[in-house]
């Protein structure tokens, strides 16, 4: 955006928001230099330079700053993503409604306002069953705070589900408009309207599939949905709403100042490039023979892993029973024979399973010691469990290619050796089975897991993003991440070009990110080292051990 047209922005801000410190600044508002963690709807316009639309932005904001109390409103903010977008537009909202009664401010508003609708239209709101629902809030809100009213074309847009909302929560936007004044009675209000509305969304014919971000890009702007809610002395004290796959990507990279010196030469293998066939097929049959010895059911495994991944669902029909409703197929088996009684029908629950898991495993060096076989076997029984159970998963390893840095060191001595270069070490992802292969057509790749050479150091922060990634892209709504480690990150190279600690803090900063931000649950697997302190979630796992079917209730332990 024009540096100019911001800086007319921020002037309207701190005019009309009584705020000196108020800045508008690569389509983020600040004030003292922390980022006002209000997304409104109307930062979807921060590229139009039309004057009126750009002064209107600005009177948005500014009566964020002038009416909002934010601590109080984070700590009412929920945590569910589209609750959050919700909760968010209408609080902005009674901003407006609180406007002062100036004919500029209020023309100024309209007309954002209009653009804002228009700009959503564009982008496919009468598509978004999710989009459709808040559109409509937005003007049903709108009406009811006398904030302006539906034209013919927007009607036409919202009849039905106004209609359907209405119903819903006609009563809270009632009460919304008589608690204007008060921000915590309003805010409560607002939060059982988000919430209703969220459940409708999720369960009925609105909920359209849509996974992450995308579902609301047409509501609040991309930008506001990859932000961390740190609290550092920069412009970091905003909170996220949910993330699609590569803009939490790049926000986890750089938690804490975190970056990589170059990324030229990481790469991701799949198992089945490690090593010749040959090989695999002897380590094969290594690793089958160890599974036999470990005598682990898969099947048993299997039964437990459904329960905690699965859900019921009253989805089949069971007939010829002895009560329920009447079958009328059967009904003349009823009239030559009254006293029969296998002629109902009722329904029966199924077990299904709506969730992808994601085992990344610690192939450093360390892990080398004889635990790697019992990881293996772990590793291959589990794949074949989760296959019987049906549940969607894949198998990650993470290392390095090429020990202390690599080429990634070279290019930071070739560069004069800048202080604080980051990580220069050339980063290795191994993909022993994707989510879409089953076990068996991924079982000599899951072998090169018997195999060692590629084993060198570790960089778990990266590692648990590039899983992390891999998850949010999946279809899945319950994701589940699980982490084997026997310690902290360690790579020679990053250790000492950097401050002491530097590769632990991102560790700690993306898991942190990870268990509060997104809809991907993680746990940890420990060997050897307690990392409570890292994971919320984390099970110690004796790798020097046979393993028994009581080893595999980890996971319960971690996710039930």
């Amino acid at each position: 955006m024009n540096r100019a047209i911001e800086r007319q922005r921020s002037a309207a801000v701190r005019a009309v928001g009584r705020d000196p410190k108020a800045e508008f600044r690569g389509g983020r508002l600040t004030t003292g230099n922390k980022v006002v963690d209000i997304a409104s709807p109307f930062l979807t316009l921060t590229g139009n330079e039309s004057p009126i639309i750009m002064r209107g932005l600005g009177d948005a904001l500014a009566l964020i700053l002038r009416y909002t109390d934010r601590e109080l409103h984070q700590s009412l903010v929920p945590a569910d993503p589209l609750q959050r977008v919700i909760f968010d537009m209408l609080e902005q909202l009674r901003c407006q409604a609180l406007a002062p009664d100036l004919r500029g401010i209020q023309q100024n508003l309209a007309a954002t306002s209009d653009a804002w609708c228009q700009n959503a239209r564009a982008n496919g709101v009468a598509e978004s069953g999710v989009g459709l629902l808040v559109y409509t809030l937005m003007h049903m809100a709108r009406a009811r705070l006398r904030l302006g009213m539906t034209d013919e074309e927007v009607d036409s847009i919202i009849e039905m589900p106004r209609a359907r909302l209405g119903r819903l929560i006609g009563h809270g936007l009632q009460q919304l408009s008589g608690h204007v004044n008060d921000q915590e009675a309003y805010a409560i209000d607002a939060l059982e309207i988000a919430r209703l509305l969220t459940e409708l969304a999720e369960a009925s014919e609105f909920a359209d599939g849509t996974a992450g971000s995308a579902r609301y890009q047409m509501l609040v702007p991309p930008e506001w949905l990859d932000l961390d809610t740190g609290q550092g002395d920069d412009m970091s004290g905003v909170a996220v709403i949910t993330l699609p796959a590569n803009a939490s990507d790049q926000t986890l990279h750089g938690l804490g100042n975190y970056r990589a010196f170059t990324t030229a030469y990481d790469v991701v293998q799949q198992g089945s490039e490690l090593y010749p066939l040959a090989q695999r097929r002897r380590a094969r049959t290594e690793l089958d023979q160890l599974v036999q010895a470990q005598a682990v059911s898969a099947h048993r495994i299997a039964l437990r892993l459904r329960r905690l991944f699965g859900t019921f669902e009253l989805d089949e029909w069971r007939f010829g029973v002895d009560e329920g409703i009447v079958d009328g197929r059967r009904l003349p088996q009823l009239i030559a024979n009254p006293m029969a009684r296998e002629v109902f029908q009722r329904r029966r629950p199924v077990l299904r399973t709506d969730t992808v898991v994601s085992l990344l495993m610690d192939n450093s060096g360390s892990m080398k010691a004889q635990r790697y076989e019992t990881l293996a076997v772990l590793a291959d029984t589990l794949s074949r469990a989760l296959d019987l159970a049906k549940v969607p998963h894949e198998i990650l390893g993470h290392t390095t290619a090429a020990w202390t840095g690599g080429r990634a060191l070279e290019d930071w001595r070739a560069a004069g050796k800048p202080e604080d270069p980051g990580r220069i070490a050339e980063l290795a992802g191994v993909v022993y089975k994707d989510a879409d292969t089953t076990w068996k057509r991924a079982r000599h790749s899951l072998a090169s897991m018997q195999l060692t050479r590629h084993f060198r150091e570790s960089i778990e922060g990266e590692a648990i993003i590039w899983a992390h990634g891999r998850l949010m892209e999946r279809p899945e709504r319950r994701k589940v991440l699980v982490v084997v480690s026997d310690g902290a990150p360690a790579e020679a190279a990053t250790n000492k070009a950097n401050r002491k600690g530097y590769l632990s803090e991102h560790l700690i900063n993306v898991v942190d990110f990870i268990e509060r931000r997104t809809p991907v649950e993680i746990g940890a697997l420990t060997v050897d080292n307690d990392v409570s302190s890292v994971f919320r979630r984390s099970m110690p796992i004796d790798l020097e051990a046979t393993l028994t079917v009581g080893a595999y209730g980890v996971f319960e332990e971690l996710f039930r």
